[in-house]
């Protein structure tokens, strides 16, 4: 079973309470409240509205220190002179009829907020007075207490429209009859109808504050006067129980440590999962990155391959044209060589005929020469004659040449005597 959360009050709005009139009061921390004020001042009638607003009027005494100083009556106080502002004094009140609200603000341990509100209305002292309630998970100062009138001016809102406008909160629940808010209180806040009784009962008791100081002498026989003795077979179980209570205390505190313990734990473990997360994902990335570094490789290497494959039958292409131009000019060559061979051949017999015609010619020639070395000697022969002759022999004009043989020999004769 879960342990019911504790609520501190934040915040006390009162709206035309008696003389206070219309106030909030902010306690941020939601710790201990100290009222501080001459007599009149107001303080018990804070305290009158916690009580109210807490217990929804049972157990009511107003201005319990009023009596403890020694007042025969409570001053007035009572739901009609609360809302009537009645004046102990004069003996009358300030207003026929009015209507009066008292609000609590409260904030959980666990930064809930719920606000309780009771409101009144009265048309006389004597007349019979109705009480009306609201719980809400708002703050006090977002409660419908107040409307504007008329004029402008805020003015407490009629129970009519305290209900319309409840009904639109957070959590807003309206209750007509002070008893059903009562309940409700007491389920929500105490855990049950008992539980509130003891309460109300508690707080009616704990307004005496005026009596503890002024006999705080002796706090046993103080204690006894104010509150009622127990029975025994109610006190003893209740020992009981507040024992059992402070062991389970210990336990539960033992539970915190192991909760606290294993909330640690579960937040090292949440930690690690984190960073198994990032480890994970890092991984991936890397992995990821790498698949695409391959891809991209992939991708270059294909096209590399593309490339050379397209490069090689290019080439295959140019080796096999190079190979038919190659082929075709091998034919050519053949061809040519065949005829160069053809025409060498012609050329070695046209040259052996040539080296046969030179051998014929040198033979000739040398024949012709041998011929002509000789005809030289014959005409070298007659030129001696002819000149031993010419010299012992008058000048004569020479015969006629009448051979070529004559011929030679004038010639030379003629360019002897040139000479």
């Amino acid at each position: 079973m879960r342990p019911r959360e504790s609520y501190k009050i934040t915040a006390v709005r009162l709206v035309e309470f008696h003389n206070l009139g219309t106030t909030t009061i902010e306690i941020p921390e939601g710790g201990h409240l100290f009222l501080l004020g001459d007599n009149g001042s107001g303080k018990t009638t804070i305290l009158d509205a916690i009580h109210l607003v807490l217990s929804a009027g049972r157990e009511m005494e107003f201005n319990a220190a009023a009596r403890v100083a020694g007042a025969k009556d409570s001053g007035g106080r009572s739901f009609q002179g609360i809302v009537l502002r009645y004046n102990a004094v004069i003996g009358r009140t300030e207003k026929e009829s009015g209507i009066t609200y008292a609000a609590l603000e409260l904030t959980s341990s666990t930064g809930k907020v719920c606000s309780l509100a009771v409101g009144i209305s009265a048309t006389g002292m004597d007349i019979a007075y109705e009480r009306w309630g609201g719980i809400a998970s708002v703050k006090a100062a977002e409660l419908p207490l107040t409307v504007k009138g008329e004029n402008g001016m805020e003015r407490p809102a009629t129970q009519g429209e305290f209900k319309r406008a409840f009904g639109e909160l957070v959590g807003g629940r309206y209750y007509s009859h002070i008893s059903d808010y009562a309940e409700a209180v007491g389920a929500r806040l105490f855990g049950g109808e008992l539980k509130y009784a003891d309460v109300c009962k508690l707080l009616r008791t704990g307004k005496a504050y005026r009596e503890i100081a002024a006999k705080a002498a002796n706090y046993n026989d103080l204690f006894r006067q104010l509150l009622e003795e127990p029975r025994r077979d109610t006190f003893e179980p209740l020992l009981k129980g507040l024992r059992e209570l402070e062991e389970s205390k210990g336990r539960l505190e033992q539970i915190d440590e192991r909760a606290e313990y294993l909330r640690d734990l579960q937040g090292e473990r949440r930690k690690l999962e984190n960073l198994r997360l990032k480890r994970h994902a890092i991984d991936w990335f890397e992995a990821d990155a790498k698949a695409r570094e391959s891809d991209a490789s992939a991708a270059r290497c294909a096209d590399a391959i593309a490339a050379g494959e397209s490069e090689r039958a290019k080439l295959e292409s140019a080796a096999r044209a190079a190979k038919d131009e190659a082929e075709d000019e091998n034919a050519a060559l053949e061809t040519r060589m065949i005829e160069l061979e053809r025409k060498m051949a012609t050329l070695q017999e046209s040259n052996q005929k040539l080296l046969n015609e030179l051998a014929s010619v040198k033979r000739q020639a040398a024949a012709d020469a041998d011929a002509h070395e000789k005809q030289m000697q014959a005409i070298l022969t007659k030129i001696d004659k002819l000149a031993v002759t010419m010299t012992s022999a008058p000048t004569t004009v020479p015969a006629p040449v009448s051979t070529a043989d004559d011929y030679d020999i004038y010639e030379v004769q003629k360019g002897a005597t040139l000479s």
